[in-house]
């Protein structure tokens, strides 16, 4: 059993019994579940049902549950949750024993079922030998080629790890915005925020993200526990102002992914098709944004049809500054309308650092909020931050999220600070001015971001998936899409506003 070009384990033999578009996924470094709570449970298992034996012994290619002697005999055990995976269980374990005779070492094996106490022994059969060098065959043209299968239409193996199912803990996750001054620090597998006024705990695992807008001091302890947890942390200045985030080392990274990310920002006709995705995208959601709002009685005038002309542009438009010089317009004149929306108080000339005015305070607080949102989701899957194909990569900043973000900021952002000026939530009192600009208070930071979470935990009916999704659910889904297009098995089509 030769090396080819991506070496072969048991878990690879594993998955191709499972699924082959998951094998072929973990061929290339895409992990498909890597903290799936059935994989977690298996891995309990393992540690604990066997006390006192050898476990988990490394080999070329191999990562045995138990390696140990009986009556002169070797024998290599596989320890397993359930049965319902047998014939995938019996190539990987085969898989061990054929390569351990290629090393001249004979041995049994057995397929360890904890949780049903049972035991089944495994010889290398020459039955299994043919099945398991036939998978082998299988698994190599699998991996040789360009794109992963399609997902099998016939249900998943009984505990096999599922889309629905995967990463629950995660899921379970939630990000923290904390406004007081104080001190972050560790207790055990607990976050502890001190104040002059209280301690507060937070259970590790119920902690996605944290967004500091106060002053808060914190030690190179607490940054090693965050990143040993898979914590971001988005710093505000005390303006509101998006400083910057710790971003830890990316646990999903894959070498694979990042070489078609890069390739597609360096070649100039893949990057344009991507940008121009991303514009048509955010552009088109404008545009059925201010359809709706017509269709409600609002008197825009000439703007929508300016609207679809430069969208239209978009298709003819030969490089990315192109795309970014028309997505500027039809921005500038979309913001021309927030006047006939929303009233006088609130038109909107765009102003940024610092905002002049509280309809540009709001803007810039919700599209740092939607871009840190954003953000947190890459680190959940295997894309590189860096490499945006609209916004130009550099040395000083993520670009891939602003690039997602051109498609959510009118569905997201925009709409909630529609519903703020409605509903006559935001106020006087919500704003602070010092020199040439105007500040969320404390207060108003507060307003926006519980109605920003109330926002992404919104679900809706996904047509696709036939079941209900939240917003922030949709951002990763997105991200999943552009996934799909990197690797070229299927072309990226931007959300579309409901």
């Amino acid at each position: 059993m030769g090396d080819g070009a991506v070496p072969l384990t048991g878990t690879l033999f594993w998955y191709f019994g499972v699924c082959p578009r998951e094998a072929w996924l973990m061929g290339h470094a895409l992990e498909p579940f890597p903290d799936h709570e059935l994989l977690a449970l298996g891995r309990l298992l393992q540690e604990t049902s066997y006390p006192g034996r050898r476990k988990e012994v490394a080999l070329p290619g191999m990562r045995l549950d138990l390696l140990e002697g009986k009556g002169g005999t070797l024998v290599v055990a596989e320890v397993k949750r359930s049965s319902g995976q047998k014939e995938a269980h019996l190539l990987q374990l085969g898989f061990y024993l054929l390569r351990l005779r290629e090393m001249g070492l004979e041995a049994q094996g057995e397929l360890r079922y904890p949780e049903e106490r049972r035991v089944e022994r495994v010889a290398l059969t020459p039955e299994l030998e043919a099945r398991v060098r036939e998978a082998e065959e299988g698994l190599r043209a699998l991996l040789a080629k360009p794109v992963p299968p399609h997902p099998s239409a016939s249900p998943p193996a009984r505990g096999a790890p599922t889309s629905s199912s995967a990463s629950r803990r995660r899921r379970m996750a939630k990000p923290v915005y904390v406004f007081s001054s104080g001190r972050l620090g560790r207790r055990v597998n607990t976050i502890v925020l001190e104040t002059e006024e209280r301690k507060r705990h937070l259970p590790v695992e119920q902690v996605s993200e944290l967004y500091l807008f106060g002053e808060v001091e914190l030690n190179k302890r607490f940054l090693e526990f965050a990143a040993q947890k898979g914590i971001l942390l988005h710093f505000f200045n005390r303006f509101g102002y998006y400083v910057g985030s710790f971003y830890p080392r990316e646990h999903l990274l894959s070498g694979y992914l990042t070489l078609r990310q890069a390739e597609h920002y360096l070649d100039g006709g893949r990057r344009l098709d991507l940008a121009r995705r991303f514009v048509e995208g955010g552009l088109g959601n404008i545009l059925r944004l201010l359809r709706r709002e017509e269709a409600e009685g609002k008197d825009l005038g000439a703007i929508p049809g300016l609207l679809e002309e430069l969208l239209a542009k978009a298709e003819d438009a030969q490089s990315v500054g192109e795309l970014m010089a028309l997505e500027g317009r039809a921005r500038e004149a979309y913001y021309g309308a927030w006047e006939t929306l929303l009233g006088e108080a609130w038109a909107l000339e765009r102003s940024r650092r610092p905002p002049r005015d509280p309809i540009n305070a709001l803007l810039s607080f919700t599209n740092s909020l939607l871009y840190t949102a954003i953000l947190a989701q890459i680190y959940q899957t295997h894309l590189d931050p860096r490499i945006g194909f609209l916004h130009e990569a550099n040395y000083r900043r993520h670009s891939l999220n602003l690039d997602v973000a051109e498609v959510f900021k009118p569905v997201l952002a925009d709409r909630l600070i529609f519903r703020l000026v409605r509903r006559g939530q935001v106020k006087p009192g919500h704003f602070l001015r010092e020199g040439e600009g105007v500040f969320l208070s404390e207060a108003g930071k507060r307003l926006v971001v519980e109605e920003w979470e109330k926002t992404l935990q919104t679900t809706y009916q996904h047509r696709a998936l036939k079941r209900a999704v939240s917003y922030r659910t949709t951002l990763r889904l997105e991200l999943y899409k552009l996934e799909k297009h990197l690797i070229g098995e299927q072309p990226y089509t931007p959300y579309r506003l409901r």
